[in-house]
């Protein structure tokens, strides 16, 4: 079985995270959701495709640098997902 989500499930002006500031929330008001979801869905890998999903769910910045490199989640989703693995491909 597959799941597809997002960490931000809302689009910023021009799709520009750092923008979110203009609709009045911020990245991390969407943790819970992820926690939430995490804890329904239980996967055994997820596949970050992207540089904020990889960050919300580690804590590392630059994908290009860890694709293909099975991780950990960060240590706040370690009881969520006691035996995940975060797999980082490169997204085109």
């Amino acid at each position: 079985m597959a799941y597809v989500d997002n960490v931000i499930p809302i689009r910023p002006p021009e799709n520009e995270i750092k923008r979110l500031g203009e609709l009045g929330v911020s990245a991390t008001d969407f943790e819970d959701r992820l926690r939430e979801v995490l804890g329904r869905v239980r996967p055994r890998v997820i596949v970050p495709t992207g540089n904020v999903a990889l960050s919300a769910l580690t804590g590392l910045t630059g994908i290009s640098k860890y694709r293909g490199s099975p991780l950990h989640p960060r240590p706040e989703l370690a009881s969520i997902l006691p035996a995940a693995w975060v797999l980082p491909p490169f997204h085109p």
